[in-house]
């Protein structure tokens, strides 16, 4: 049996789902460990289980911090690209947000069009790239991650960064 390309396959497969569990552990990883480390580098937000979208906007709060990073200018750069910054969201959190963007169709069908088929790429909304992960707000077990090792992302609903594109 061992021999057999159908088991290679899907034991391949499942080693390739654990290491790519793990190069995204290491990154969300990293990007909270920098943001910890930096003043006014994270934002504590509440998102209500169940909310009325016509109430509380998050897809505007989000973009707002995605302005105020496109704003910012220092020694290194003048103002960053907005489709040089990405949004990682948990898939709760991204459901309500694609909720509050009611009457945009185009926008709702691309969005529902990557959750059906689950593909990588990002659903860009007003310029700004925005991507569904299932690590955020979850604990991810040793197991999972090829047990290099376990990540707690538990509360983190979203990351913010700048993405070097070129």
């Amino acid at each position: 049996m061992k021999n057999e390309p159908l088991y290679r396959a899907k034991y391949i497969a499942s080693i390739a789902k654990t290491l790519a569990s793990s190069l995204d552990g290491e990154l969300f990883d990293l990007l909270i460990s920098a943001a910890m480390g930096q003043k006014d580098a994270v934002i504590e937000m509440e998102f209500p289980e169940k909310f009325d979208p016509t109430k509380l906007d998050i897809y505007v709060r989000l973009a707002d911090i995605v302005t105020e990073l496109e704003k910012k200018i220092s020694s290194y750069y003048m103002g960053i690209q907005r489709k040089q910054i990405l949004i990682v969201v948990e898939p709760k959190l991204y459901t309500r947000m694609i909720r509050g963007l009611l009457g945009t169709e185009i926008l709702m069908k691309e969005a529902l069009d990557f959750i059906q088929n689950e593909e990588i790429r990002p659903t860009i909304i007003s310029g700004i790239p925005i991507v569904r992960h299932v690590a955020l707000d979850y604990v991810i077990i040793g197991q999972a991650s090829n047990e290099f090792n376990a990540y707690n992302f538990k509360g983190i609903r979203a990351i913010i960064y700048h993405i070097a594109t070129p």
